[in-house]
């Protein structure tokens, strides 16, 4: 047992470094499993009937099994979280609707409108605005969203659409999420009534839309073309990588400082754009694009910084540990961390159907630029 104990304490600071590695990588890949997804199936419909059935074959055996902290499954449960499920769908249909015609680059960019819009609307409803510094650079990522616009040599109107439909789709799903009050609900637990609510809705909506009858032919291309390893290695992460997402952010946080967490968030935002440029069908040069994408990025690092310093200044790790106990991988750190279980930890913290949430997630994570900072943690895409 010394032995043991002695090892593990060695081999803790490498525990820190792996979590670090792990939540940016897949945060990374995250963008583009997404995105060839959609280049190799593009029935956005279709994937997220897949990604509601594994979220669901995923979590259902866990739960019945009690490895998931919250109780089985009811109908008065289903009926207070519809409305949020709702827009939690929504969010992820419009950003693989989306993903489907925009870079990645240009995805990324847009999709930090997404705290823009909560900021806006909780300003106007409390009639108080936040600082200059965190105003200033909001506006540096508008400023920058619109630059790069203009200077998109691939712009498509219908994919701006869908991409700022997502945005406000997310941005309500958070605002309802915190206005109501559902904080005893553990992302886990949402994704588990996402799933079963919207799985009717979608079958319904994939029927109605063609998609289902243009599967076959669409699966036999992509067969074709990609070969069934690479097209079923792609759809069967981009419905579970929501999870891994999750639980690599929370091991993440729980082996690092907020610090480590919210540079490693940083960094991968930064990562997924430059790889954006090159991977993927990439990005038709623009010195414009660049510039405005460039400072979309600028604006999003200096609000994080700006955050991160407020959440310090005001009992930041009060609000940490606050936040650590809500999370619905809190059971990890209680049950799993000592007793080796990390089944009780899985299930994630807030990937949208278990696939395309998480893209954006370090600036949502963070209170959604001012969305209930320190009391949840639901991810999205």
């Amino acid at each position: 047992m010394g032995v043991m104990s002695s090892l593990y304490i060695a081999a803790t600071p490498y525990f820190g470094i792996g979590s670090a590695v792990l939540y940016g990588t897949v945060a990374v890949s995250m963008n583009f499993v997404n995105k060839a997804s959609m280049q190799m199936l593009p029935l956005p419909n279709v994937v997220m009937v897949g990604q509601m059935v594994a979220t669901f074959a995923l979590l259902h055996p866990l739960l019945e099994a009690g490895l998931l902290g919250f109780p089985r499954f009811s109908w008065r449960t289903c009926r207070r979280l519809f409305w949020i499920t709702v827009l939690y769908t929504a969010n992820v249909g419009f950003a693989l609707f989306g993903l489907k015609t925009l870079n990645i680059p240009m995805y990324n960019v847009l999709k930090r409108l997404t705290p823009m819009m909560v900021l806006t609307v909780k300003a106007v409803i409390r009639k108080r605005w936040p600082r200059l510094e965190i105003s200033l650079s909001v506006l540096l990522v508008v400023a920058g969203c619109v630059v790069a616009g203009i200077g998109d040599l691939s712009f498509d109107l219908l994919g701006y659409l869908f991409a700022l439909m997502s945005c406000t789709m997310q941005a309500a799903y958070l605002l309802l999420v915190e206005f109501q009050g559902e904080e005893g609900v553990s992302t886990s637990e949402m994704l588990y009534y996402n799933a079963i609510t919207s799985l009717p809705f979608l079958l319904l909506v994939t029927a109605a839309t063609g998609e289902a009858a243009a599967l076959p032919a669409a699966y036999a291309a992509a067969v074709a073309t990609h070969g069934p390893v690479a097209l079923w290695a792609t759809l069967v992460s981009c419905s579970l990588f929501g999870c891994l997402l999750n639980f690599a952010l929370f091991l993440c946080t729980v082996n690092n400082s907020a610090l480590t967490t919210t540079i490693v968030g940083v960094i991968k935002g930064v990562v997924a754009v430059f790889l954006g440029f090159f991977l993927l069908g990439g990005v038709k040069f623009s010195v414009v694009n660049v510039a405005g994408i460039s400072l979309n990025t600028l604006g999003a690092i200096w609000y994080t910084v700006l955050k991160y310093q407020e959440k310090r200044g005001g009992g930041g790790k009060k609000a940490q540990l606050g936040s650590a106990s809500t999370d619905p991988l809190s059971a990890f750190s209680k049950d799993g961390a000592s007793s080796g279980n990390l089944l009780s930890a899985v299930g994630g913290s807030g990937g949208a159907g278990g696939g395309v949430a998480g893209a954006d997630e370090d600036e949502v994570r963070d209170g959604a630029w001012g969305a209930g900072a320190g009391r949840r943690r639901h991810a999205a895409v």
